[in-house]
């Protein structure tokens, strides 16, 4: 997974892309340690924005994302 997302960002770099951003789940601790390992900051905490899943009585669950970011500059290849 860690060398898909290296080649998009390398491949966005080149095609002018300004920003890349992830969301994840913040209790998928290894998604987001992931991104940090790539280089990706931490830059919000999303309370309740999403859902996937719905109760046993249709109600939907909602989730918190943490969002990372990007940004395409030259420190972007360091990590």
């Amino acid at each position: 997974m860690a060398g898909v997302i290296i080649s998009f960002i390398k491949k966005s770099n080149s095609n002018g892309v300004h920003r890349v951003y992830a969301e994840c789940d913040l209790n998928n601790k290894s998604s987001w340690k992931l991104l940090e390992v790539l280089g990706f900051q931490r830059e919000t905490h999303f309370r309740k924005n999403v859902y996937f899943w719905k109760d046993e009585t249709e109600k939907s669950i909602w989730k918190d994302t943490y969002v990372y970011v990007k940004l395409n500059d030259m420190e972007m290849f360091i990590k």
